[in-house]
């Protein structure tokens, strides 16, 4: 017993290119003993698919040594090694298996896909929500870091998480920073004090922005802010949007208190969960002017409500610059269809 042990041990600690080479060994041994053995009773083909029946303890019984010799040959050999063998390649595999889920759980995986979003902080129901609005796209993969998380809080074949700190230029490496769509910075929810929780956004923020610079990337980079104060800070840095995070709330209440019903509307732009959605469509050739673009758009089902810089409340007979996206409220499939015509 303690011979066994002693061997199962070793097996077990064995190498993964030293296994695939004792199992091709084990196999090419086992197949042409056999022929060796049973000339007539089996061809390579037979002798292969005996080999790996008897070894995996599939045991089909179609085909089995009918002389004393391959009876023994099959007793003393391909039994005893062939089954541990196959025995250990089984267990490595599973071992396998089970340390990649184990990693990607604790967020040690490199993440290697594109046109990504990045998710720096899990702000408790605050990125929740913007996860599960983005999964509604089938494409789209979301990457979250944060550094505070032991394990990943959200599972989902598309959903990814990188455990680390986001000045950290290792963590951005691995969450692919560099090839991502857009960034995005929750506020830290473990700092209490306004200012100092904008300070760590505005840390993090800064290093995003230096990591591009350094690699000559341009990095969409989109931040909570705890205060509105902080905004002008926030975009001489070279961050391209702030988001207020009270403010936000607090103004959608003050506009559904005036005008009751309003917040309805700016939930449906806000998520696909309520109604038609928010798109952005580039100009088309034959729109000359937002009046031309606005009328098309309408045929098709679309209404015209911004450009790249403001909502369209006058001047509808101005040109449009070459390289406007126009945003527009409609339909998923309205939009592909406007897209393809594009």
């Amino acid at each position: 017993m303690y011979i066994l042990r002693q061997l199962y041990e070793k097996a077990i600690n064995i190498g993964y290119w030293s296994l695939g080479f004792f199992t091709l060994l084990f196999i090419a041994v086992s197949v042409i003993g056999i022929q060796w053995i049973e000339p007539e009773t089996f061809n390579f083909m037979d002798a292969l698919w005996w080999v790996m029946t008897t070894s995996t303890t599939v045991g089909y019984g179609d085909i089995s040594p009918v002389t004393v010799g391959g009876q023994w040959f099959t007793m003393l050999f391909v039994y005893p090694i062939g089954i541990g063998i196959i025995g250990v390649v089984i267990s490595k595999i599973f071992d396998s298996m089970l340390h990649y889920k184990q990693a990607k759980e604790e967020g040690r995986l490199p993440f290697k896909e594109t046109n990504h979003a990045v998710f720096i902080g899990w702000a408790n129901g605050k990125t929740l929500s913007a996860v599960e609005e983005l999964l509604t796209n089938d494409n789209k993969h979301i990457v979250l870091i944060d550094r505070n998380l032991e394990k990943s809080p959200y599972e989902h074949e598309r959903f990814h998480f990188i455990r680390g700190s986001a000045t950290d230029e290792k963590t951005l490496e691995n969450a692919n920073v560099l090839e991502a769509r857009t960034v995005g910075i929750f506020a830290p929810q473990d700092i209490d004090d306004l200012d100092l929780a904008d300070g760590r956004t505005y840390l993090v923020a800064s290093t995003i922005e230096q990591f591009g610079e350094k690699h000559g990337t341009s990095i969409y980079t989109i931040a909570e802010i705890m205060s509105d104060k902080h905004e002008k800070l926030f975009s001489r840095a070279g961050i391209n949007e702030c988001i207020p995070s009270y403010q936000s709330i607090s103004n959608m209440i003050a506009k559904s208190a005036e005008y009751h019903g309003s917040s309805t509307f700016f939930m449906q732009l806000l998520s696909k969960q309520y109604g038609d959605d928010l798109h952005l469509i580039p100009k088309k050739e034959k729109w000359d002017t937002y009046r031309t673009a606005r009328e098309d758009l309408e045929k098709q089902g679309a209404i015209l409500i911004a450009d790249n810089t403001s909502f369209i409340t006058k001047g509808w007979d101005e040109s449009i610059p070459t390289d406007t996206n126009l945003a527009v409220i409609c339909n998923q499939t309205t939009h592909e269809n406007i897209v393809k015509e594009t």
